[in-house]
């Protein structure tokens, strides 16, 4: 966290530009999950630099020229991969990664008590989401990655893990928190939160809808 936040403060001013904003979107990445943003970074993988190039856009609103965002965007990019952190182990990182642990834990009480549920996780990154996927298959939960631009559409991908039994979590980044209905499940995980209260709500939204057939849905942060 502290390495980001100092590689992303010298691009700003070397730039000669406020670090407010673009701290924003790396430190984020971060907290969400530190092993997946440390190997995608490692690595160049290109699902972290879509998440950065995205996100950074929501967070610079005080850009009013979008050529300049793009620039920025591209050079924050470039900047980042170049200085990447040399000495970081992943794998220590993965095997403490104490908040995963603390959803294995959560999960498996949920499920001991009504195995036939299915469960949403929401998160804001992709590089989070196929992590948390290729971690609950590891650990025995059947789970379905769901982010944009996929082969199949979303609602067909929904379609498939609402009939298939054997599927218990749906891993989602933002593109299932507006337009579709997840009112089969009762548990809505935000594995990390938007900073705007509304795409929470959205979230929510998924499940706590018309069709939602039990009293009392859950929400867990």
């Amino acid at each position: 966290y502290q390495y980001v936040t100092d590689v992303t403060r010298e691009y700003a001013s070397r730039r000669g530009i406020s670090d407010g904003f673009l701290l924003a979107t790396p430190q984020r990445q971060v907290c969400s999950c530190p092993a997946a943003f440390a190997r995608s970074w490692l690595s160049s993988d290109q699902t972290l630099i879509e998440d950065l190039a995205e996100h950074v856009m929501e967070d610079s609103e005080e850009l009013d020229d979008e050529n300049e965002y793009e620039d920025i965007s591209t050079s924050l990019k470039e900047f980042l991969l170049a200085n990447r952190p040399r000495d970081l182990n992943v794998d220590e990182l993965e095997c403490s990664d104490s908040k995963l642990t603390r959803l294995l834990e959560e999960l498996r009480n949920y499920f001991d008590q009504d195995p036939n549920e299915k469960v949403i996780l929401f998160t804001s990154f992709r590089a989070t989401a196929r992590y948390l996927t290729d971690r609950l298959n590891h650990a025995g939960m059947e789970s379905m990655l769901l982010w944009g631009n996929m082969k199949e559409s979303k609602q067909e991908l929904i379609n498939e893990f609402r009939e298939r039994p054997e599927l218990r979590v749906l891993v989602s980044t933002e593109v299932a928190a507006e337009g579709v209905d997840l009112q089969f499940a009762r548990l809505l995980i935000n594995y990390d939160l938007p900073w705007n209260p509304m795409r929470v709500e959205q979230r929510i939204g998924r499940i706590g809808r018309l069709g939602q057939k039990v009293k009392v849905i859950y929400i867990w942060h």
